[in-house]
């Protein structure tokens, strides 16, 4: 199989990578020994007792390779499971997202937006299975998802739902 080089001659190409299972540092650490650039997105999570960094995307990774890099060696490297690809080719991911990533950084951590509902708040969902429906929210409990509860074929029903499908009622 003839190896097939990245030809971004403006910015990084940049490679999405599925790691091993909670593996993305040994991954990292792999790829840097390698001479590759390697980027793990973190976000903090509140635990039991204290706060810790996790990967944004758990399970991945982005590979940053200059042109004259070859891309098929990331495969072989220890803690990576694969790249992500479609007809063969690598999956390349713009440097301009991986840049808006790096830019919402404090502390090594993305900061993700401020939550703009609360709980008890009605919303409308807008996409998805209950698109349309009016629903109260009981829960907040991660930052891009939050449980809303409806009434459904006459009984009242939970749902955890992406923040990105609701919309506020302005009452």
């Amino acid at each position: 199989m003839s190896e097939v080089r990245l030809t971004d001659t403006r910015n990084k190409a940049w490679l999405a990578v599925n790691t091993q299972p909670h593996r993305e540092s040994l991954a990292i650490e792999n790829l840097k020994r390698q001479e590759y650039l390697s980027y793990c997105p973190m976000v903090r999570k509140r635990m039991v007792r204290r706060e810790v960094l996790r990967p944004m995307f758990s399970g991945y990774i982005f590979v940053g390779l200059d042109p004259s890099q070859r891309w098929h060696p990331v495969h072989s490297t220890l803690g990576v499971r694969r790249i992500l690809s479609f007809g063969g080719a690598p999956s390349l991911v713009a440097d301009e997202f991986i840049q808006a990533l790096k830019a919402r950084e404090i502390d090594g951590a993305v900061i993700r937006p401020a939550n703009p509902y609360e709980i008890g708040q009605k919303v409308r969902v807008t996409a998805g299975p209950f698109d349309g429906i009016i629903a109260s929210i009981v829960d907040m409990n991660e930052a891009d998802r939050i449980v809303v509860l409806f009434e459904l074929l006459g009984r009242n029903a939970k749902a955890n739902i992406d923040i990105r499908s609701l919309a506020s009622l302005d009452m």
